[in-house]
């Protein structure tokens, strides 16, 4: 049994005992409010307390049911705020992966000037992948930035 549905079940155990009782609320000589069921002796002011009767029994049922409703729909929700966050914490390895793999491959592309002047190859193919990794970078880079904004 949850907490709510004890202290349900407590309060309209307690009202429904005092109900049909008198208590008596009373104030001692030094100020002192004491609630009991009999008048204490050498009490100042004592006034009988009217006691309201308890939630019925398909009331209190009614709210346990109301908080089970409740507690489902707060555990559903936890439930899609979890999967949002890995989600997230997917999309973010991913984008940092392919930054990483973007940095290699620009590295890769700029040991190759050699190569191609062995290979005779021209300066300006070099000098296009070279632009082309630094592209792919920038846009793994914008990317990542999305990602880390909550707007991929």
């Amino acid at each position: 049994m949850n907490r709510f549905s004890l202290v349900v079940a407590c309060v309209a155990g307690l009202a429904c005992n005092a109900y049909g009782q008198t208590y008596y609320r009373s104030v001692d000589a030094e100020g002192n409010v004491t609630y009991s069921a009999t008048p204490p002796a050498g009490a100042e002011k004592v006034a009988p307390v009217e006691v309201q009767p308890g939630p019925s029994d398909e009331e209190v049922k009614r709210a346990v049911e109301r908080q089970q409703r409740f507690e489902a729909q707060l555990s559903e929700a936890e439930e899609k705020r979890a999967q949002g966050e890995q989600e997230r914490d997917d999309k973010l390895k991913e984008a940092e992966d392919a930054v990483e793999q973007a940095e290699r491959d620009l590295l890769e592309a700029k040991k190759t000037r050699g190569v191609d002047y062995l290979s005779g190859g021209a300066l300006a193919q070099y000098q296009e992948r070279v632009q082309a990794a630094e592209q792919a970078l920038d846009k793994a880079k914008e990317h990542l930035r999305k990602v880390r904004s909550g707007r991929p």
